[in-house]
């Protein structure tokens, strides 16, 4: 058997390999037990091997680990000691289950709860569907907890992706006296000094680490420049010092140490330690913008460079840094260069190309000034913290080109906020507000906005950038286009005689991390046929929903155009429920919002609620019927019969943003509605 295949650092393992290390086996048992990657089985399998074909030894005494006179028995005892839990986690007898899911080392809150192993491994199945591999690859897995009535311990079970189990462990009150030592005073209280590959002043980080993950957060993780492993230490103190963890005087896996030098996001240094070294990679990601810090730190510690330089690079990369950082946002583009911090562009008809280039800087500038603009106080706070996760979505999806060429027509044609609206779900979100692309506040909006049915969930869905226009504003936008059609890649789709038309924008230079792909290519599309039914004479459609509807509030505006702009959504529908009182105003499905407010609300789960509002709005349930688990769903959160018939009536459902912008561009109301 290869034990280096349960080294969890190809680095580490590649080295072992190559200079022919052996192990002995209580090296090869800790390896096997400490394997990321190995199942249970596979662990078992191996520890059995390990028994079959390794010589015997005791184990010695640690301030974690008592002394055990044969290895080869403690690991049968060990072995048995998890075939026991796992044997109570599966019995039938009033279980009950939670599951949380851990994706790239981060924690999903959304724990589950289930009364059936069958159900909770179902559960798991379905929701690993919605992953990529590619999403999965570092650090996912999904723990699974069993309790049990009037006792005071659970048995935790972790899974891998594929639905295999790799862990087995008791958590709570003891069960034997035994297991105690097994667990507490055995595997975790060894300490090795392996040989690894690594020198001083290498840019390294743990197996586990995602290089795509271009942010350092939290207190010793991500990239390091190593500086020392303790083994390291204790050899250049002499041999005494080294001898005491060897004999066991000293030493637990969590003195299994290195040191070196982190970074936080801002360039701030610090010396740190961390373990477990067997766990230390060489970095093979990108190392640009402030992580090149990593360089001349690097470089410094190995002698390449002497401490003058390492400070001026520190400098030069920091101050860098600042210009492009939310501290400069709070200032405007013009703002800048009339201080002379921005150069003024001598061609104000710049290439449309340069202006997308380094888009999600630009975005990030652009967006924050607009918060900086529109909120104070505590809101700012919020809406600060809202707007970095949504630019962070942005730029894994790669799609920050799209707004700035949103932005650079709009502006270039003098649009004003009243020629256009954002289609779709964009006015939901905060960086359409702070941009300008929407003048729909969404943080304090009532009837609330959802930015995840914008972005998705996970920030799975690439935005579409298309605008409701004047006919008006329809030819300045391609007046722009055709006098630019020379010098960029440029393709103009329909002509003004068409309600609808798109610009393609080719030649930028993105990469979106969600779909693992390059992005050459921006597209706007602009429609006017909104804005010309608006300018006619209301329909007596409208007129009779607005008399039956009555609406006074604002929110009953907004579900009111709902009503006018869905397909399949007033007539032998919601007007059927209204006229033969059936429900109330407030329960009648008008926007896509109204669906994933009320199955929330009756208990389904968020990304359900998600799934089940998408298909109603587009008319799938109309067109194709529920899925299996839409109705386990949706029974168990006991949706009544009324809401399911009314939602397979529906063949389009307006979100709630945009009935929202109807309101503002096309109501002729005097008063304002509360």
């Amino acid at each position: 058997m290869n034990i280096c295949r349960f080294i969890n650092s190809r680095d580490i393992r590649r080295h072992l390999e190559e200079i022919h290390y052996s192990f002995n086996a209580l090296e090869a048992s800790w390896l096997v037990y400490q394997s990321a990657d190995a199942t249970f089985e596979e662990k078992h399998q191996a520890w059995k091997w390990i028994i079959s074909n390794m010589p015997d030894m005791e184990v010695i005494k640690r301030p974690n680990c008592v002394y055990r006179k044969s290895l080869h028995d403690t690991l049968k005892k060990y072995m048995a000691m998890e075939e026991d839990y796992l044997e109570l986690f599966k019995i039938p007898e009033d279980p009950v289950y939670t599951c949380e899911f851990v994706i790239g080392g981060d924690n999903d809150d959304r724990e589950k709860v289930f009364f059936s192993l069958d159900k909770c491994v179902s559960g798991m199945n379905e929701y690993w569907r919605d992953y990529d591999a590619d999403e999965l690859k570092y650090r996912s897995y999904a723990a699974v907890t069993r309790y049990f009535k009037d006792k005071d311990y659970q048995i935790e079970v972790c899974y891998s992706c594929d639905g295999k189990i790799t862990s087995v462990a008791l958590k709570g009150e003891s069960l034997k006296e035994e297991y105690d030592d097994l667990t507490y005073y055995f595997f975790d209280g060894l300490w090795f000094d392996f040989p690894t590959p690594f020198k001083k002043g290498d840019i390294v980080c743990m197996h586990y680490y995602d290089p795509d993950d271009r942010t350092e957060h939290g207190i010793c993780y991500g990239i390091m420049v190593l500086e020392s492993l303790l083994p390291w230490y204790l050899k250049e103190e002499g041999e005494r010092s080294l001898n005491r963890y060897l004999e066991g005087d000293s030493g637990d896996n969590s003195d299994m140490t290195v040191y070196g030098y982190f970074m936080f996001e801002d360039g701030d240094v610090y010396h740190e330690c961390t373990h477990n070294y067997m766990d230390l990679e060489y970095y093979r990601g990108p190392l640009k913008d402030i992580r090149r810090l990593y360089i001349a730190l690097s470089n410094f510690i190995k002698g390449e460079i002497d401490i003058d330089l390492l400070l001026y690079a520190y400098r030069n990369i920091v101050m860098e840094k600042l210009q492009q950082d939310s501290s400069m946002n709070w200032f405007t583009d013009e703002g800048l260069r009339l201080a002379g911090l921005k150069e003024v562009l001598e061609d104000s008809s710049s290439s449309i190309l340069s202006i997308l280039d380094d888009a999600d800087r630009k975005l990030q500038e652009k967006s924050i000034a607009g918060i900086n603009e529109k909120y104070t106080g505590d809101i700012k706070e919020r809406a600060l913290v809202q707007i970095g996760k949504e630019l962070e979505i942005v730029r894994k999806q790669g799609s920050a080109p799209g707004y700035l060429a949103a932005l650079d027509v709009l502006n270039a044609v003098d649009a004003k906020p009243e020629e256009f609206c954002m289609k779709g779900t964009g006015g939901s979100s905060l960086l359409a507000y702070s941009l300008g692309l929407s003048d729909i506040e969404p943080l304090t909006a009532l009837p609330n906005l959802y930015p995840e049915l914008y972005f998705g969930i996970y920030g799975e869905k690439m935005p579409h950038f298309e605008l409701d226009v004047t006919m008006d504003l329809r030819e300045r936008v391609f007046a722009y286009y055709e006098k630019q059609q020379d010098r960029e890649h440029i393709t103009l789709m329909g002509d003004t005689q068409k309600k609808h038309s798109a610009v393609n924008i080719r030649g930028i230079k993105g990469y979106s991390l969600i779909a693992d792909q390059e992005i050459d290519m921006v597209q706007l599309g602009f429609d006017t046929q909104v804005f010309d039914e608006m300018a006619e004479d209301s329909s007596e459609k409208d007129k009779s929903v607005k008399e039956f509807c009555d609406p006074k509030t604002y929110a009953e505006y907004v579900k009111y155009h709902g009503f006018l702009h869905g397909v399949g959504v007033w007539e032998d529908n919601a007007e059927v429920l209204l006229k033969n009182k059936e429900v109330s105003f407030d329960e009648v499905i008008g926007t896509r919002e109204d669906v994933y407010e009320y199955l929330i609300r009756h208990g389904v789960d968020i990304q359900m609620s998600f799934e089940i509002s998408e298909a109603v709005r587009k008319g799938k349930i109309h067109s194709f019927g529920w899925t299996e688990k839409m109705l386990d769903a949706m029974d168990e959160a006991n949706i009544p019969i009324w809401y399911r018939i009314s939602c397979e009536k529906v063949q389009y459902l307006m979100p709630r943003c945009r009935a929202m912008m109807f309101f503002k561009r096309f109501d002729k109301i005097t008063d304002n509605p509360a």
